[in-house]
């Protein structure tokens, strides 16, 4: 399909056509202007470590401690409320019928 079938097909939204094929969308990609600041960009990710490095260390372990702790409460959290039929069989990760799959989830909702 040519690239002018493409965009009649393609649904308008404002002034740009919405488009699937991968050459229309890297040809305008290519056409956009650069952002401004992409020059700065090294400089403002050395900037920002900068100032992390600038924390306490004893900050620095309390947030990863905290962090640890609260993923291991929702861990435990969202294991609580699993549905019975997935909790009470085995986990397998390649299974054909693994009970946690999404779409075995969503499935069971009906």
């Amino acid at each position: 399909m040519s690239e002018p079938a493409m965009l009649a097909l393609a649904v308008r939204i404002g002034e740009r056509a919405m488009t699937n094929d991968l050459d229309v969308l890297l040809r305008r990609l290519r056409e956009e202007p650069l952002p401004s600041g992409l020059d700065r960009l090294d400089q403002m990710v050395f900037e920002r470590l900068a100032l992390i490095q600038q924390f306490p260390p004893e900050a620095l372990r309390r947030a990863s401690l905290f962090a640890i702790v609260g993923a291991a409460l929702l861990g435990m959290a969202s294991s609580a409320f699993l549905p019975s039929e997935a909790a009470s069989s085995p986990l397998t990760s390649f299974a054909l019928a693994n009970p946690l799959a999404p779409s075995t989830l969503l499935l069971g909702a009906r």
